[in-house]
């Protein structure tokens, strides 16, 4: 039915029915999303996802934070509010270069990061 829809369906961690280790796909269940937005750390199941690929900041291990010397400001309040946030003005594109690009959006900051 979403497959169907002739919408851009935009996918949250991993497509529905993909495997989040295998990458895997059960082919009556996967969602054919034309975007991806990965929490916390791009999927392993994901590694040959040919699409955009987004990956949210707020829960980024300090690792990543570290290597790509990411500014990943303090959030106060609800879930809600940080998630809007993350899917509307900071946005961390993951490709498969070990290059990372900083653009100014608005006066927030939106990552480009390839290479993860």
């Amino acid at each position: 039915m979403i497959n169907n829809s002739k919408k851009e369906v935009v996918s949250i961690d991993v497509p529905s029915g993909t495997n989040i280790d295998k990458g895997a796909k059960d082919v009556k269940l996967c969602v054919e999303s034309e975007m991806n937005i990965s929490l916390m750390l791009p999927k392993e199941g994901l590694r040959n996802y040919t699409k955009k690929h987004f990956l949210g900041g707020r829960f980024l291990p300090a690792s990543i934070i570290k290597k790509y010397n990411l500014d990943v400001p303090h959030f106060e309040g609800s879930v809600f509010k940080i998630y809007q946030y993350f899917a509307f003005q900071q946005l961390f594109i993951v490709n498969r270069k070990d290059t990372i690009h900083t653009l100014n959006c608005r006066k927030n900051r939106v990552y480009i990061v390839k290479g993860l």
